[in-house]
Parts: structure tokens; C-alpha cells; sequence
């Protein structure tokens, strides 16, 4: 069974300011943000930090067992020097304890400790997530059978540490007094949590319950939460790839179904959306839904689509138009008025298959990836076809100016940001009705 840390997710008073203090700290950028959610990250790297609002936050206070700090992060930088001078401005607190590996100890702005170390042969990153227990052997154990990682190095009387050379590791300290978080009692702070991600979620659930984790009480979210043998809250998530096929599929199959139950004498009676046709509405919907896919797989690829990913059978769109948005809509119906019915029932079928594998292919941990559209009908970007300048959605960490970004699952989806195919589906349905061609 695979699986990986998705997420850290620490409490607090303040989502905004503290996320901002960490991707300072770890070179990392938004990925999600209000009223969502506040998720840091790199492009296609995992863990993320996300940030849960506390609105009875209660502090945890280094080595005070009465106000446990639960889990900790182990930071690498590859300047500490300079990292400390900025920590020292930041509103973050230096610790007078220091801990091993030569890591000194600081607090973060809203309490929460954290081990930085010095390595120049990396770009800042989380080398270790820390969980505290009055058993730690234990503990290592619990999780080590749970997510199939083995033990590294040697094990000692207060650490024992597992996990891989990918992603950060699992370790584990002995605290003479361990009080357990009981999430969500608010006096018994969880402080961090791990979200877990499994390709087999049901399997995963009875492998925790078997191993000694308690099923915790549902608080919102759509992933089962669970209690560690030592108490530390924890999320059993899906791996989300299907999930998103299977939403893309949910809205793109009656779609289809529409399709393939009208008459084709019947495409091209206007009426539908204003004067347009069937033909006109289905193959604008299409026409969308193709050009975003072939730009979508070239922002991931570096690459260009050619024309025919772009534009398929259809005539190729006109240079040199000041497209509006009437103007653009304009220009696809034209350039589609020759397409045959069979062809548009072809790419439909074209476009959901095309998009179901190029999901398959694309790595999990680039779901979250904001991409968005450029400005490309004035030049540079229409002026040479096979530059990476001609790509009509770009990443927004690469391109700041891409408008209107959205994570890729959510770009992908057929009423994802402008297609708004159920919609025009449910203006076809309505025409069908009143003309008496009913689907």
C-alpha cells in the first residue's frame, strides 16, 4: 500500500500571518488561501504546511509538560547565519535550549518550536517531523507498520527515527510526562497534525484501527480522523487522482449521453442560446474544453500544442482579431461550422479520454499546482508556435501574471473557470423540451 505525509497542518490564531512566516522560512509559496483553506508548498513536492485557525489557541512552551508542544518540525537551511537574523526580526523567538545535530531551538510566532539546522548542500526544507510519547519505541512502531517505512540508524533511549531518503522523516522522542492531546478538547491542544495519504483508503483505516488508533469524532472535513496509541490526532486521506477523474466523468458522461440521444436533423435549428444552434453550442463547449487540455498538458511539458491538439478538425482560428470575449466566441463557432455531427460525437469522446489519461500520467502531487490563462493574443505569445512564450496557461509560480488561477483539479473540470458545460447542457436540454425533440 503506498502512501505519504500530504499535509503538516498546524494551529493557530492567525492562518495568514503564520503561513507567511513559513514560506519566508522555507522558500515556499501559496498554494491554497481563504476562505478555502492556507496551504504552503513547492510545485510538486510533498508535504505541504497548511494552517487551521485556533480561534481558543492555546500555546504549546518548550520542555513545559504542562503545556506540551505535541509534534515539532526539524528545519534545514542552507545559511543558518542569515536565516537566524531574519528569524530575529520576524517575531520568531530563540530557545535557550539546543538540541542534537547541532540544531538550536526556535519558536515560531505563535509558539511553536522548531530545530534549525545548517545544510548548504540544500535549499531550506522540513528534514523531520517530531512526535513526542511517553513511549517512543512504541510509537515508531505503530507508524512504521502503518505507512511500511523502516527504522533508521540506531535506535536510543529517547529517539528512534524512521522513514526513507524521500520527504521528511518520522522521529520520535521519550518525554518523561506526556500529555495527550484530545482533539478537539481546546485544553488538551493536538497543536500539528499529520494528513496521510493512502492509494487504498479503506485498507488504510483497518490497518490504523488493527495497529491500536482510535476513529475520532468527524469535524468537517471529508477524510476520517484518528488518535495515534499516544493521542496525536492524524487524517486518512485518498490519494485524490481518481477522485478528480472521477468528477471530471461525473459532469463529461451526460454530456455525452445528450449527445449521442439527439437527432442530428435536429443540430441546426437556432434558438438554443440566442441564434445559435446545437451544432454552435456543442462545438463552443468542445472547442474550450480541447484548447484548455492541449495548454494544460503543455504547461507541464515545456511544450507548445500544435495546432491540431488546439484546434482538431476545425479550421484554425483567425490572427490579428482584438478578441473580446463575444469576439472569441465568435471565431470558435466560425471556425467549427464545418465540423460534421459525427465529428463533434468523436471528440467528445476524444476529449474524455484524452483527459481521463493525461490525469493518470500526471504525478498526485501536482494537483495542487495554481495555473492560469496568459494574455496571448497580442504578441509575443502567438508569434511563434513552437516556444514555450505560446503556452495559454502557464503556472502562476513561473508566470506571476497568469489570470485567474486555479489549482489544476479544479482548471480541468468541464464547468472549470469558464466553460460552464452544465450550463449550455441544460440550455440544449431546454430547447429539446420546447421543440418537442426531447433527450
Amino acid at each position: 500500500m503506498r502512501s505519504q505525509i500530504r499535509n503538516i497542518v498546524i494551529e493557530c490564531p492567525d492562518p495568514e500571518a503564520l503561513s507567511a512566516f513559513y514560506a519566508e522560512l522555507l522558500d515556499m509559496y501559496t498554494l491554497r488561501k481563504p476562505p478555502d483553506w492556507t496551504v504552503i508548498g513547492r510545485d510538486g513536492e510533498l508535504p505541504r504546511l497548511a494552517f487551521d485557525r485556533a480561534d481558543d489557541y492555546r500555546p504549546p512552551r518548550w520542555l513545559d509538560p504542562d503545556h506540551p508542544r505535541q509534534l515539532h518540525l526539524d528545519v534545514t537551511v542552507p545559511d543558518r547565519a542569515a536565516a537566524e537574523r531574519w528569524l530575529s526580526g520576524s517575531g520568531a523567538t530563540r530557545l535557550p535550549e539546543d538540541i542534537g545535530a547541532g540544531r538550536h531551538v526556535w519558536a515560531d510566532p505563535a509558539g511553536h518550536p522548531f530545530g534549525l539546522r545548517e545544510d548548504p548542500s540544500h535549499p531550506p526544507r522540513i528534514e523531520s517531523v517530531v512526535l513526542d510519547s511517553a513511549d517512543h519505541v512504541a510509537l515508531a512502531s505503530f507508524y512504521a507498520r502503518l505507512l511500511d517505512l523502516p527504522k533508521v540508524g540506531q535506535e536510543s533511549d529517547d529517539w528512534t527515527t524512521i522513514g526513507t531518503s524521500e520527504g521528511p522523516r518520522l522521529r520520535f522522542a521519550r518525554v518523561a510526562v506526556h500529555r495527550q492531546p484530545r482533539w478537539p478538547d481546546p485544553a488538551y491542544p493536538q497543536q500539528m497534525h499529520l494528513d496521510l495519504q493512502f492509494d487504498a483508503q479503506d485498507a488504510a483505516t483497518e490497518r490504523a484501527e488493527r495497529l491500536g488508533a482510535s476513529r475520532l469524532p468527524a469535524m468537517g472535513g471529508d477524510a476520517p480522523v484518528y488518535a495515534d496509541p499516544a493521542g496525536h490526532p492524524f487524517c486518512v486521506c485518498p490519494m485524490y487522482t481518481p477522485i478528480i477523474q472521477q468528477m471530471f466523468l461525473d459532469a463529461w458522461t451526460p454530456w455525452l449521453a445528450t449527445l449521442d440521444s439527439i437527432d442530428p436533423a435536429a443540430t441546426r435549428s437556432p434558438g438554443v442560446c440566442g441564434d445559435w444552434t446545437i451544432h454552435d453550442v456543442v462545438g463552443h463547449v468542445q472547442a474550450n474544453a480541447r484548447f484548455r487540455l492541449a495548454h494544460l498538458r503543455g504547461a507541464f511539458t515545456g511544450r507548445a500544442p500544435t495546432q491540431e491538439e488546439v484546434d482538431g478538425e476545425r479550421a484554425p482560428w483567425p490572427d490579428g482579431v482584438g478578441y473580446t470575449a463575444d469576439a472569441r466566441n465568435a471565431a470558435i463557432r466560425d471556425a467549427g461550422v464545418g465540423l460534421s455531427w459525427q465529428q463533434l460525437l468523436d471528440e467528445a469522446a476524444w476529449i474524455r479520454d484524452q483527459t481521463v489519461e493525461w490525469l493518470e500520467q500526471l504525478d498526485e502531487r501536482l494537483l495542487d499546482v495554481n495555473v492560469g490563462w496568459v494574455e496571448f493574443w497580442e504578441p509575443p505569445f502567438r508569434d511563434d508556435p513552437n516556444t514555450i512564450e505560446d503556452l495559454m496557461v502557464r503556472r502562476t509560480r513561473e508566470l506571476p501574471s497568469a489570470k485567474d488561477p486555479l489549482p489544476v483539479w479544479r482548471f480541468v473540470q468541464p464547468d472549470e473557470p469558464d466553460n460552464h458545460l452544465t450550463e449550455h447542457l441544460d440550455q440544449i436540454h431546454a430547447w429539446l423540451v420546447t421543440s418537442g425533440d426531447t433527450a
